[in-house]
């Protein structure tokens, strides 16, 4: 369950376009309870809380916003809030506006919108991919994760499948065969949303079969598969 607050019209909680990410404003609503945090300084706490979780979803921290908004019920909180605001922003500080309004949604007394820079996919996949040649499958699954957070559609599916290769070779390394087998799997059907006709499908295939029949796989021309699908990735994304 997400650690915000459910949109509560038709608008998303963020939305990716190039290299950038916009976050839905967010009031001081309790995710947990649906209901609004009493009192300025407990909902601009909560409203950059919920700022910070929905970042977080996406591999992406608080020092990579780039612009703020602030939405003021009264400026004169604005003092209050800055001070609050200081404790979380830090130099170089994103760009900012801050403006007095009417009213807010459900009565809020501020509400915080930000637009944050994200690591560029290819980088990160690029590093994941050099990480998993050297055998650093830990390492290379952080990189992959990271850039599949930032990346939707098939796209989205095909990075995850990555990421489950690398569960699937810590599974085996560990002794775990099923867990291994279960995430060999779920790469195999998430690499073929992307690539159908892929080498990569097959070998994954292949692994699958050699390890459900009590084999040892030979895993080389696995990886080889995988960077030849990975550069693929890559060539299409640049």
């Amino acid at each position: 369950m997400p650690k915000y607050p459910k949109p509560i019209g038709p608008y998303s909680a963020y939305r990716f376009a190039g290299d950038l990410v916009f976050l839905a404003g967010q009031i001081g609503i309790n995710p947990d309870t649906g209901e609004l945090e009493e009192g300025l300084e407990a909902q601009t706490l909560r409203a950059i809380k919920n700022v910070a979780n929905i970042l977080a979803e996406i591999g992406l921290g608080l020092d990579d916003v780039v612009k703020t908004t602030i939405f003021l019920k009264d400026i004169g909180d604005y003092p209050k809030v800055n001070e609050i605001y200081a404790r979380f922003f830090h130099e170089p500080y994103p760009a900012r506006s801050a403006v007095a309004v009417k009213d807010l949604p459900k009565g809020a007394l501020v509400e915080i919108e930000v637009v944050a820079l994200m690591g560029r996919v290819p980088d990160e996949v690029r590093e994941g991919l050099r990480l998993f040649k050297e055998g650093k499958f830990y390492e290379s699954h952080e990189y992959w994760e990271k850039a599949f957070r930032k990346v939707e559609g098939d796209r989205r599916t095909f990075l995850s499948g990555l990421v489950n290769i690398d569960a699937a070779l810590i599974k085996y390394g560990e002794g775990n065969l099923k867990g291994a087998v279960l995430n060999f799997t779920k790469a195999k059907e998430k690499v073929a949303a992307l690539l159908p006709t892929h080498r990569l499908v097959e070998e994954l295939g292949r692994v699958i079969e050699t390890l459900e029949s009590g084999g040892k796989p030979d895993f080389a021309p696995l990886e080889e598969a995988v960077e030849e699908a990975v550069k693929e990735f890559l060539d299409a994304v640049e």
